[in-house]
């Protein structure tokens, strides 16, 4: 039975839309108070151009985009790492509707991942697969750190064949990352020497999120979170640091980790559901290349991780999802 045909599992969370509105709220409101106490009250007084703006439209929208190489394939299973991981691509748009006084901001964001493998004697390129995800996020800045909440809804497709069924879930998140969590604010920073501190070298971003089944009753609306016919995810959290080694103005290097932990629902053979944990880890080294908010980067990434492997519709386990001991190497661009 393909993916969409099957019913939805796992916990319902009828308080998560609720948690939503609420955040929407006293965002709006922290954002109003926060503005009104930073104005100077008096006849000197003068407010800026940013603050004096209270509804700013598309003030702001960030890009990312990679390639990439995978090596050091990792054998059994029939050879699927070496067949399935050859070359990886990746697109990222984050676009800003609005902005309320510079404090909060609605994000709608898009990214795209198609997958190269690399069928032996046959097709070099080879189309193997593709995922994407649509993600709203609202965004609440105040001075110190970058408070998130947002639902991603992410698939995963084949191109050309049918081995699996095809993946998707949806994922109610909140997060908060330093305030140079994305790259074109990152590399802004270091190019200027005088800004070169431990906490300007320093990027976070932390991520705990809830795969949900439905909206609370509030909307005609299913969401599943079944990652196979066999897997059921249930949350997860992820951290992501990044820390600059060496400044050289227009370049910088920079070592890089992920870790990602989860815990999710098994069916096993005879029937009965087992609780796993999964994980994932990625370190890395990279170069960018930057003059300010736009560049470019090249990167070194290993990867280990301990995710469930995934039946497909052969009947057969194979690590779909997983990119245990390969190294990445790739390129890219930000701005």
């Amino acid at each position: 039975m393909d993916a969409a045909a099957r019913p939805p599992s796992g916990p319902s969370s009828p308080g998560l839309p609720a948690l939503l509105f609420v955040i929407v709220g006293l965002a709006c409101v922290c954002a109003w108070a926060t503005d009104s106490t930073s104005q100077v009250s008096g006849p000197s007084a003068r407010p800026s151009s940013d603050s004096a703006r209270v509804f700013a439209p598309i003030p702001e929208f960030h890009v990312l985009g990679d390639v990439s190489k995978f090596t050091l394939h990792k054998k059994g299973y029939g050879g699927y790492f070496r067949r399935h991981y050859y070359l990886e691509g990746n697109i990222d748009l984050e676009v800003a509707l609005f902005s309320i006084k510079r404090v909060f901001y609605w994000f709608w964001g898009v990214d795209v991942h198609p997958g190269m493998g690399h069928t032996p004697k046959n097709v070099v390129f080879d189309p193997m697969d593709i995922n994407y995800n649509i993600q709203p996020v609202l965004e609440f800045r105040i001075p110190h750190v970058n408070l998130q909440a947002g639902i991603e809804h992410r698939c995963f497709h084949e191109i050309d064949r049918l081995d699996f069924y095809a993946i998707y879930f949806n994922k109610v998140f909140v997060a908060a990352g330093s305030k140079n969590m994305r790259l074109a604010d990152y590399c802004r920073t270091l190019k200027d020497r005088a800004a070169w501190t431990q906490a300007n070298r320093v990027q976070w971003y932390a991520r705990w999120g809830y795969f949900v089944t439905d909206v609370g009753g509030l909307v005609n609306l299913v969401m599943v979170n079944d990652i196979a016919d066999n897997v059921t995810n249930v949350q997860e959290l992820s951290a992501d640091v990044r820390y600059a080694i060496v400044n050289l103005q227009y370049v910088v290097l920079n070592a890089h980790g992920a870790t990602l932990v989860g815990h999710t629902h098994v069916d096993g053979a005879n029937g009965e559901v087992k609780q796993r944990t999964y994980w994932r880890e990625d370190l890395s080294l990279e170069v960018m290349i930057t003059a300010g908010k736009v560049g470019g980067f090249l990167y070194a990434d290993y990867i280990r991780d301990g995710l469930p492997l995934i039946r497909a519709r052969d009947g057969s386990m194979q690590p779909r999802l997983s990119k245990d001991g390969i190294l990445q190497l790739g390129f890219g661009f930000f701005l």
